[in-house]
């Protein structure tokens, strides 16, 4: 990048390139970029003036890095390599130590975790992962068909197994699972999902689904009711229509940013009616309802949130230290002031706040607040909470080989969680009986509509932040209302049906007993505005935000939301797009990582991902799409129900092979992914 010509944008994002050097500068914002002579970034110095220090090894891998803020204070990492360029080992500021072992191949088969327990893995010839196992004891084991799909994972604990069937253009159409069997079913023509089934016991559930000629998924029905999407030119949710006849109406600016949103019941009583603003770099600043009452948001110059003043007049100013850690709240209200204070230790863990003491273990989990004892797993994954001064928990968690938790037990009462095949969606919960106590209706794109309990459904309706603000019975009746701050603390709630609903701030699974939400990798604390544990993604280079390893989306929860509690993306429909590409993200990882790149002001979402161009295009053609070559033989062009994938070996924007998204019928690419050159 830094040795390219200038590039002027349509957005107010500009880079002046001079030698080695690169400035970003955004509306009261630049960041600089050094490079050395073979353009690796040396440093980033960005406008608080914290600085991000890198070096490498004669093969170009990163060896060090120091981040240095303006008063003085540092955290240093170290890395270390084998003669494949593997990472073998990483140092942390903390002398924190983890170590990583391959085998012949290339493929981890162990790592040894700060606190001394261990990870392994084993494959198959196919360089698969045949099991996975913690502290040498085997936990799951996987078998696969000819094709690389999963056909099964066993329990190794229980003894208990999941099994999948897949159709001729390997798609999953039948899974079964802890009781419950699910099925899928696509048209002969089209790859567009055409009904869901699932059942479990007694019961069981089927949803439908209608498409437009775009694609668009208009029209969801769930037996009972019906749901119904309409679309602007651009691929927005214009107007939505949920089962009850309660509707949203969305308008959108330029920029495909929301400028209004409606939401009211079939007989006219209005739910939510706001208007928004945006500075320059695309944040929010203010919503504004027709009564004239406003909320207000102010940014620093790394567009995190300092300010948020609430319709009363309460005003809530937040002040952070050079690594992105918040280090002061000053709330005032009616004049009167106060202040809670927070420290952080050299590894950006949040140690006190206000009277409260905070430990963590040596992997960087929580062990202990002012409330809570936290105990953790060997996979580093919350197990039990405790009250203080109890020796008993009150709660504990199980998961599965994903990760995500599929039992909560609170004071004995369980909860069993059931996930629509490898998605994040919770498709209906079993008690300790097995018996169906809820169950949930989704669109194609993965968006929550509807509860179903016992023979009542209940209809959900959000703001354009993505959080729970009202559910509506078959009648129509506001059975909740919610209200949250810009971090998502509960500011009020009321009606029948609010303290069971369990999805609240920007949809999340929100755990009433204990005041977290359970964002699947990690659990969030909305007060402390910080996740319990180490985000297990690094990060990127050339954003320092990206690096903190607990702060909560990137200190801009206005514009920001963390889905699956390891990438912040961008709200609104970046989500709903990433849920669609998943299925593209697999490859030799277990569960490849992908993350929102999008600069503020880019013409279309950029995606990274660790899947190599091969794996991708692997995955393009078992998903039913054509190959073919441009006249020139420069790109890769895959072909299917009128969309496009352009893959390309070497980007001029990015330096390696990316593969550009067009939907059908459109000459504007709106996607492009970054894909990992090996």
């Amino acid at each position: 990048m830094a040795k390219k010509a200038c590039q002027f944008l349509k957005s107010p994002l500009l880079f002046k390139v001079v030698k080695n050097k690169t400035v970003e500068v955004k509306k009261g914002n630049q960041k600089e970029y050094t490079y050395d002579l073979s353009d690796r970034l040396k440093q980033l110095l960005l406008a608080n003036g914290t600085s991000v220090n890198y070096d490498y090894d004669v093969n170009g891998n990163m060896t060090s890095k120091v981040i240095r803020t303006s008063d003085g204070q540092s955290q240093t990492f170290a890395y270390s390599y084998d003669a494949a360029g593997k990472l073998m080992k990483t140092v942390g500021p903390l002398h924190d130590v983890t170590t990583n072992e391959y085998d012949a191949n290339g493929n981890k088969i162990k790592t040894v975790l700060p606190k001394g327990n261990t990870i392994q893995w084993t494959y198959d010839g196919t360089e698969r992962v045949k099991t996975i196992s913690y502290n040498n004891v085997p936990y799951y084991e996987f078998r696969y068909d000819q094709n690389g799909n999963e056909l099964s994972v066993q329990y190794v604990k229980d003894g208990t197994t999941k099994t999948r069937k897949f159709d001729s253009a390997n798609r999953v159409i039948e899974q079964s699972d802890r009781g419950g069997l699910q099925k899928w079913t696509y048209p002969t023509t089209s790859d567009k999902l055409q009904q869901f089934m699932f059942s479990h016991g007694s019961f069981s559930q089927t949803v439908t689904y209608q498409y437009n000629a775009l694609d668009q998924n208009t029209v969801v029905q769930d037996g009972t009711y019906t749901y119904r999407f309409d679309y602007d030119e651009r691929g927005n949710v214009r107007t939505f229509t949920t089962g009850n006849g309660a509707g949203s109406t969305f308008t959108y600016d330029d920029r495909g940013l929301v400028e209004s949103v409606s939401v009211g019941t079939a007989d006219g009583t209005e739910i939510v009616s706001e208007t928004y603003r945006y500075d320059e770099n695309g944040n929010r600043t203010e919503i504004a309802t027709p009564t004239g009452a406003k909320t207000l948001y102010r940014y620093d110059a790394l567009d995190q949130l300092v300010e948020e003043q609430w319709p009363d007049g309460t005003t809530i100013a937040y002040t952070y230290d050079g690594f992105g850690n918040r280090k002061q709240i000053v709330k005032t209200k009616d004049g009167q002031s106060t202040t809670t204070t927070a420290d952080y230790n050299a590894a950006n863990q949040l140690v006190r706040f206000g009277d409260e003491t905070i430990t963590y273990d040596a992997n960087g989990n929580r062990v202990e607040d002012g409330q809570y004892r936290y105990e953790w797993n060997e996979a580093d994954q919350l197990v039990s909470i405790t009250r203080k001064g109890e020796s008993t928990p009150f709660v504990t968690y199980q998961y599965d080989e994903d990760g995500r938790r599929i039992q909560k037990n609170v004071n004995g009462v369980i909860t069993n969680y059931h996930y629509q095949g490898d998605s994040l969606n919770v498709l209906y919960e079993t008690d300790a009986s097995g018996n169906v106590v809820r169950s949930y209706i989704y669109g194609e794109n993965g968006q929550l509509l509807a509860m179903k309990k016992g023979n009542a459904t209940y209809f959900y309706h959000y703001n354009t932040h993505g959080d729970v603000i009202a559910l509506t019975d078959e009648q129509g009746n506001i059975v909740a209302r919610y209200q949250y701050d810009a971090r998502g603390n509960i500011l009020s709630q009321s009606g029948a049906l609010a303290d069971e609903n369990p999805y609240r701030y920007a949809g999340y699974q929100y755990d009433q007993e204990t005041g977290l939400y359970y964002l699947i990798a990690r659990y969030y604390h909305p007060e402390h505005g910080v996740f319990l544990s180490l985000d297990p993604d690094p990060g990127d280079a050339d954003d320092l935000l990206t690096q903190n390893g607990y702060a909560y989306a990137n200190n801009n929860p206005v514009m920001f939301v963390d889905p699956d509690g390891k990438y912040r993306v961008v709200v609104s429909l970046l989500v709903k797009l990433v849920n669609r590409l998943k299925t593209l993200f697999k490859g030799k990882c277990k569960s490849c990582k992908y993350k929102n790149v999008t600069k503020s002001g880019s013409r279309y979402i950029n995606i990274q991902t660790d899947v190599s161009k091969a794996e991708f295009e692997k995955n393009l053609l078992r998903n039913g799409w054509r190959k073919s070559k441009s006249k020139d033989g420069k790109t890769t062009i895959f072909t299917k129900d009128g969309a496009k994938y352009v893959l390309r070996d070497e980007a001029k924007s990015t330096g390696g092979p990316t593969a550009d998204y067009y939907p059908k019928g459109s000459k504007k690419m709106t996607l492009k992914i970054r894909l990992k050159n090996r």
